[in-house]
């Protein structure tokens, strides 16, 4: 299945232009395109026949690149595009590097805001205490996600500066100057560490350290030669986030691409954290006016969440009212409306209406409404103007009333 290519970020050096995503390879194109389309990209620009006919491959392997650039370090890496993401692939990483945690995605379904983020706190901690440095990072980034989430709503991240946070900052950071005096951990150890503290630090909304503190643990992975390992990618996100939040955007999709990449390597797109590595993908893309590949990072994410059965979550609901925001911001009217009742619908049946990201959403809806009554009122007067008579000419030529 191939879909139209789509024109090049105008507003950045033509060296750093943002490939458009590639084609998706679906187990079913038409169901998708039943689904998807109406809000995620147009169902009128797509031919569900022309789609069936196109015999996708269902057993086509990743397109996966040998080498990944430092994103980190060289925004100039974006020249990269984006590969496939084949939904009907199994993730083959059970244990520790696997993402597919049982206990992050209850409290996903079942918290948002400060009190999701203080969840997912308390479960890296324990799992801190317990050695699981891996499980503390997962826990922690869905902490980060959250604070995402309210950094483009009506929330207030601060709100998330408490004296836990503070005691589990102090703990983490004894703990890494415990490491590099003696010795004792290895350099893996520390680098988790200090990736910990970077997102305690992000957590607080101490920017500039957490940046630091994710550099010096990237690099450490680098040193070890662990340029692949999911942690890596779990940290990439996070520095996206961070030079998002400095509106650094470029530089930030440079980490997010790059994270992407060590997921096609790792074959873990088609997860959780896959799928909300490609919403902060469209959200840096809408950051710089890039509209149309914003809109293919958000039906990415969205055929990801379909296939591992997390259309009626809160996170695919935030995903929706995303993609009607900038539907609204292309004037295309239908289809953001489409998005953003069905994220209602979605937030009605949760009971989750009434949270930070609802009320957002009810204001994004309020803003649809007023513009659907303006292009109403317009349209009124255009055929009041087509209705009235036509003035009568006098012999002379003059207009006669």
């Amino acid at each position: 299945m191939g879909s139209p290519e789509s024109k090049p970020c105008e507003l950045l050096p033509k060296d750093l232009e943002l490939g458009p995503l590639k084609a998706v390879e679906a187990v079913d194109v038409a169901t998708w395109v039943r689904k998807f389309a109406p809000y995620c990209t147009g169902c009128k620009e797509f031919d569900a026949q022309a789609f069936e006919a196109s015999e996708p491959k269902l057993n086509a392997l990743l397109a996966v690149p040998t080498v990944v650039g430092d994103c980190c370090v060289d925004p100039h890496s974006l020249e990269e595009p984006m590969e496939h993401v084949n939904v009907n692939a199994q993730d083959p990483l059970k244990g520790p590097e696997s993402d597919g945690d049982r206990e992050l995605q209850h409290v996903m379904l079942m918290y948002e805001g400060v009190d999701g983020a203080f969840a997912f706190l308390n479960i890296g901690m324990k799992r801190q205490r317990a050695g699981d440095l891996e499980g503390a990072l997962n826990a922690f980034r869905q902490g980060l996600q959250i604070r995402s989430f309210m950094l483009h709503s009506v929330s207030d991240p601060n709100k998330l500066r408490s004296e836990e946070l503070h005691c589990a900052m102090f703990l983490i950071q004894e703990a890494v100057e415990i490491s590099e005096c003696t010795g004792a951990q290895s350099i893996a150890t520390v680098a988790m560490l200090k990736g910990l503290l970077g997102m305690l630090c992000h957590l607080r909304g101490d920017i500039e350290h957490a940046i630091d503190a994710y550099l010096q643990a990237l690099r450490s992975l680098e040193q070890l030669g662990e340029e692949h390992c999911l942690s890596r990618a779990i940290l990439l996100h996070c520095l996206g986030d961070a030079r998002s939040e400095l509106e650094s955007y470029r530089t930030a999709l440079a980490a997010y691409m790059e994270a992407h990449q060590v997921r096609l390597v790792k074959r873990t797109l088609q997860t959780d954290q896959g799928a909300l590595l490609l919403m902060s993908i469209g959200l840096a893309r809408v950051a710089v006016k890039d509209l149309a590949n914003a809109m293919e990072a958000y039906t990415l994410a969205a055929l990801v969440f379909e296939s591992i059965g997390k259309i009626e979550t809160n996170a695919f609901a935030v995903l929706l009212t995303y993609i009607g925001a900038v539907k609204l911001r292309m004037s295309h009217l239908e289809d953001a409306a489409s998005s953003l009742l069905q994220a209602r619908h979605i937030r009605m049946k949760l009971g989750s209406l009434g949270s930070a990201e609802g009320k957002h959403l009810l204001v994004i809806l309020q803003q649809l409404q007023q513009q659907l009554q303006q292009q109403m009122q317009q349209h009124q007067g255009e055929e009041s103007v087509r209705a009235l008579p036509s003035p009568r000419r006098s012999p002379r030529g003059d207009a006669c009333m």
